[in-house]
């Protein structure tokens, strides 16, 4: 540690230790932080989970409050904690305000920054934070700054994308011939197109759009296998039902990260649709970083920071209705050297963008800033932000031309089909609602 620095003690907070989500992101804050100048804890004030492990395995102390406010005070008390860096939706939420204020009854110069997940606003709490951290430029500027009526303040917002572990995943990087196997386990033969979708089965986020281009894939690619990990049950009749029903393969959520990373590596592109959007979603970054093109559609009502993820027609493609979804595909099947090069670009910006290095480094700064500490010192003056304050100013104008990408255009027909498909649409609407009320219970 460099002289004349204390360390500065940091809880990484958050509703529960699950897998997916905030969380993972926390895990990877509490493994990589600069212990010479971080002393790293973690709290719960819902429920633990499998993160438990993950945080034991690190050394990282930490409390599950399980609703209990009183004991993540008495912790931030314990462990003279100086930073709160909570991961949150952005909705007001009890205990969250509960913790905030008790936290600044124990010291009145404890410092709250957060990692705005959906970019909400709240009013409640928005003058107790330091700092706000967003996952898109899209949530900062279409969703905080209009509900705040706040101007764009780079020292109280910045944006910071989800990190994705390179040695992390490597070590679940499997042979050609493992592959192979796998794929002849799953019933798929050499040389079909194995075009993939990971998700919760959740029908909240779930999109039709996957389905209803198949019919305009298969036609043209007889030998396309889909595979999917996680299917709401509402589908999986669907589909067992379907004309089609041979070319999709359907395999059960999980979280063992071997079968999750073995899935990457063995399709060929990710068909990612999801009514509801990405914040800056971990299943793009994921198949980016195994080298995958991601097709994907445009959610301007919702969140939409898969714009920011993929690039139109340069690592990746945007594609909003079945039949130019379809169409993406095809041309993806048809021109495998492009494939190969829209895989090796996706690649090789999530190692440089999404990288934990450069990430942490980022939230380093943003610890060092909001309690007025010596960058210098600390090593971090050099360190730049991405998104800069300029690119997200710039992602206004932008985001609008991204709003227009699309693969190709639609023939009369072609709008006929869609305008005809709208009283399912409809119906299943109805259905879907009731599903998600029954979601996990």
């Amino acid at each position: 540690m460099a002289e004349g620095i204390s360390k500065i003690n940091v809880l990484e907070l958050n509703s529960g230790f699950f897998y997916a989500g905030g969380a993972r992101n926390l895990y990877s804050f509490c493994r990589y932080l600069n212990r010479d100048f971080f002393n790293v804890y973690s709290a719960s004030y819902g429920v633990g989970g499998p993160g438990e492990a993950i945080l034991s395995a690190l050394g990282i102390e930490f409390v599950v409050a399980d609703g209990n406010v009183n004991k993540i005070t008495e912790f931030i008390k314990q462990k003279n904690i100086n930073i709160i860096h909570i991961h949150r939706s952005g909705v007001f939420v009890q205990a969250e305000f509960d913790i905030i204020q008790a936290a600044l009854k124990v010291n009145k110069n404890i410092v709250v920054v957060e990692k705005n997940v959906f970019g909400n606003y709240d009013s409640r709490i928005s003058d107790k934070i330091k700092c706000s951290m967003f996952q898109s430029m899209m949530h900062l500027n279409e969703r905080y700054l209009k509900a705040s009526g706040a101007r764009f303040d780079f020292k109280k917002m910045k944006v910071l994308y989800n990190m994705v572990d390179k040695d992390g995943f490597e070590k679940h990087r499997i042979s050609e011939r493992e592959i192979a196997d796998y794929k002849k386990e799953l019933g798929i033969e050499k040389g079909d197109y194995v075009i993939g979708k990971i998700a919760r089965p959740h029908i909240a986020k779930w999109s039709d759009l996957v389905l209803d281009m198949m019919p305009y894939l298969v036609k043209e690619i007889k030998n396309t296998k889909f595979v999917i990990m996680g299917v709401p049950e509402s589908r999986i009749k669907m589909i067992e039902h379907s004309r089609l029903k041979k070319h999709f393969i359907i395999l059960d959520e999980t979280s063992d990260e071997k079968k999750i990373h073995r899935f990457y590596q063995s399709i060929d592109v990710l068909a990612h649709s999801s009514k509801i959007g990405e914040c800056n979603g971990n299943t793009i970054n994921e198949a980016m970083f195994w080298g995958k093109p991601v097709v994907t559609n445009s959610t301007p009502r919702r969140d939409n920071g898969q714009l920011e993820q993929v690039f139109h027609m340069r690592d990746g493609i945007v594609a909003n209705f079945p039949q130019t979804f379809a169409k993406a595909l095809i041309y993806l099947y048809n021109n495998p050297n492009i494939r190969i090069e829209f895989g090796k670009k996706a690649r090789n910006k999530i190692l440089e963008i999404n990288s934990p290095k450069n990430i942490v480094r980022q939230l380093e700064k943003v610890f060092m800033e909001s309690l007025d500490r010596d960058i210098v010192q600390a090593g971090l003056a050099d360190v730049a932000y991405k998104p800069s304050e300029l690119e997200i100013v710039e992602y206004i104008s932008e985001y609008r031309r991204r709003l227009k990408w699309e693969f190709g255009n639609l023939s009369k027909f072609e709008r006929l089909a869609n305008l005809l498909r709208i009283p399912r649409k409809l119906y299943f609407k109805a259905s879907d609602y009731l599903e998600h009320q029954s979601y996990g219970k």
